[in-house]
């Protein structure tokens, strides 16, 4: 089953180069993996938000959001993690979407 998958976010900062090099990562996972797709990030620099959305194959609900969540996280590190300590989930949604 395919589902979408949204992450809201807030952190204590996030720079302008750290969005993209996020945004980076997520293109260059998606790009290893055939299980994510539609990846996208937004983000509200001055109120310090970021939003972020992934189209995940899985077998359920629960393994499309963990699989999100990995993915997310593995972007993150990837940018050297700089804003990991402060990276503080919002909320998680997901959605089941046609394949």
């Amino acid at each position: 089953m395919r589902y979408l998958v949204w992450v809201e976010c807030s952190t204590n900062g996030i720079s302008e180069g750290e969005l993209e090099a996020l945004a980076d990562a997520l293109t260059d996972l998606e790009a290893a993996d055939e299980t994510i797709s539609g990846t996208d990030i937004a983000a509200t620099l001055a109120a310090s938000r970021v939003d972020m959305q992934l189209c995940v194959i899985a077998d359920d609900v629960h393994a499309a959001l963990a699989k999100a969540d990995a993915t997310l996280r593995a972007a993150i590190q990837a940018t050297g993690g700089a804003f990991t300590p402060d990276w503080e989930p919002v909320s998680l949604h997901a959605e089941q979407v046609a394949a």
